[in-house]
């Protein structure tokens, strides 16, 4: 019950109201829309959006192409309803969400109300919100919505005497849905948990434990893995070969002070030209009741819980000053240091602060009774707070660009007018080239667009496009991915064009070169390339999805021949 009062309190305004809040809340659903679309016209998902950004722009490839591919599968299937499925979608991940901390609790031995706490801390945080309403971050949302569920998942089955295919299976799911919705959570979400396993490495002797099982469910964790295969490889091969690539600053810092990182109520003042409503403070009173806790029950607590304890105080530490020190977020490697912003951290830093919650709990265990008492009663009181911070964040969230959020419907073809981030997955490796040729006998250019126009038609896998040669030279397109992707019947690309002002990175797409002798006929075709990188990520994705299904019918074969007749 106390679940359902929770869950129900951050989706109501999803449910009872169709207001678009952010401008990428509208921006994401209309790109479960688009390959929804794809879907349903090409029968299987595209790694291009076919629209006014411009002609085989590659957004599913380097972004969230798994989870935009599910929810569009599942718009289609549901006869056409794309905001259905979305809303869906974000409902199912705050339930992961809570449900993988109350597994977690209930593992390491905590009842009652006491389990849900650290779930309740988690889901009305104030940046787990802001990912869902204020930022509309829709892969953000699903991605670190799922870690709590691969832990709690990954726990049982070390644990567990035998698999069943229900456990199983749902750990999978969110394997897939953790490394697959969202690049930046893959790279600091399986960095994170790396740290956490460190921290946590000392805190229990692993007897009883077989290493066989764990190697196991490893070995299951990458096959999940590889299920994203089909986007994760072509990515790997082609990231530093897209304008989004080179672009590695740290920005808007004014989120990652002190005074708002550490502050209680959630209020601050976001800039004009920021259509959203971030809120990214830690869970500071969480944070500080459960170090209270850990001082005062120091002296009657194991040693193993101590290590917890400590190890977990040490990964906040760290977490707490990585965000509030861009210097060293853009010092580090790629792709740490593409993070963007800083306060992207505040998620690691509140579920690392959930499991010092978690952590205080099993060690109140072990205090006296009326000690017990007054700290829970703090407890509660924080998680009062939180919830009513939560309550009052999902409702006074803003609204950006639209009234009704079914106007970000209103065409198939040109993206809605929320979208800002222009054609950051263009190609950005080849070279700068002027075209010559401005307009093409046959072609109808606009202002500012380029001369050769691809059909309207914008869900084909291939466009062809009649032409009269007036003369021999370079042309531009509306192509906006590289020759990696797009192979060109009928010109030969020569480069790019000069990256214009628009988006957040601006413009830039395929130039192409014509010969021929004028008055001559021909078609220009372009169609996606089969290059070696497409090929092996959806050969990775087979196989894994192979080794899955094998290990599921393993477990379920094994699980009806030793039921009791």
């Amino acid at each position: 019950m106390l679940s359902v009062v929770v869950i129900g309190l951050l989706i109501a305004p999803m449910i009872v109201t169709s207001r678009p809040y952010a401008s990428d809340w509208s921006n994401n659903l209309w790109l479960v829309w688009e390959q929804g679309l794809n879907i349903r016209t090409l029968g299987h998902p595209s790694y291009f959006v076919q629209s006014g950004i411009g002609a085989f722009f590659p957004q599913y490839l380097f972004y969230g192409g798994t989870l935009f591919s599910a929810v569009g599968f599942l718009a289609t299937v549901s006869g056409e309803h794309p905001l259905a499925a979305y809303v869906f979608t974000y409902i199912v991940a705050i339930v992961g969400a809570y449900a993988g901390w109350l597994w977690i609790c209930r593992q390491l031995g905590l009842s009652q109300w006491r389990a849900h706490v650290p779930a309740i801390l988690y889901v009305t945080s104030s940046y787990y919100v802001t990912n869902i309403y204020g930022r509309g971050d829709f892969g953000e949302t699903v991605s670190t919505s799922a870690i709590p569920l691969v832990v709690a998942c990954a726990v049982y089955l070390v644990r567990a005497r035998r698999w069943r295919v229900t456990h199983l299976a749902v750990f999978v799911i969110a394997v897939v849905l953790f490394t697959g919705s969202h690049p930046l959570t893959l790279v600091w979400g399986t960095t994170f948990l790396a740290l956490l396993g460190l921290a946590l490495s000392s805190a229990w002797r692993v007897a009883g434990v077989k290493w066989r099982r764990v190697a196991a469910v490893g070995g299951v964790g990458v096959a999940g893995l590889g299920v994203n295969s089909w986007v994760l490889i072509p990515t790997l091969a082609y990231h530093n070969r897209i304008l989004h690539g080179t672009d590695t600053a740290i920005s808007q810092l004014w989120y990652s002070t002190p005074g708002v990182l550490f502050g209680v109520l959630r209020d601050t003042v976001d800039p004009s030209w920021i259509t959203g409503d971030v809120q990214a403070q830690a869970p500071v009173l969480a944070i500080a009741w459960a170090l209270v806790v850990v001082a005062a029950t120091w002296r009657v607590v194991p040693g193993p819980i101590k290590r917890a304890a400590v190890g977990l105080i040490a990964l906040l530490a760290l977490l707490i000053w990585l965000v509030l020190s861009p210097g060293v977020l853009g010092a580090l490697p790629k792709p740490w240091n593409n993070l963007q912003f800083p306060f992207r951290l505040v998620i690691y830093v509140t579920l690392a602060g959930c499991g010092l919650v978690t952590c205080a709990l099993l060690m109140l265990q072990r205090a006296p009774v009326r000690r017990r008492h007054w700290a829970e009663m703090a407890l509660v009181l924080v998680a009062l707070v939180s919830v009513t911070l939560a309550t009052r964040q999902v409702w006074h969230t803003p609204s950006f660009y639209f009234k009704d959020r079914t106007e970000v419907f209103s065409s198939a073809v040109n993206p809605p007018s929320s979208y800002y981030s222009g054609a950051d997955f263009a190609d950005s490796s080849a070279p700068v080239v002027k075209p010559t040729i401005s307009q093409l006998v046959g072609g109808t250019p606009l202002v500012a667009r380029p001369a050769v126009e691809l059909p309207a038609s914008p869900f084909n896998a291939t466009y062809r496009y009649p032409i009269v040669v007036s003369q021999e030279g370079t042309v531009a397109t509306n192509v906006t991915a590289g020759p990696y992707l797009v192979t060109v019947s009928g010109a030969v690309p020569v480069g790019r064009t000069p990256l214009e002002p628009g988006g957040a990175y601006g413009r830039s797409v395929m130039v192409v070169r014509i010969t021929g002798k004028p008055g001559e006929h021909k078609t220009l075709s372009f169609s996606t390339t089969s290059s070696r990188a497409l090929r092996l990520g959806m050969v990775g994705t087979f196989a894994s999805l192979l080794v899955l299904a094998l290990v599921l019918v393993g477990v379920f074969v094994r699980g009806r021949r030793s039921a009791p007749a």
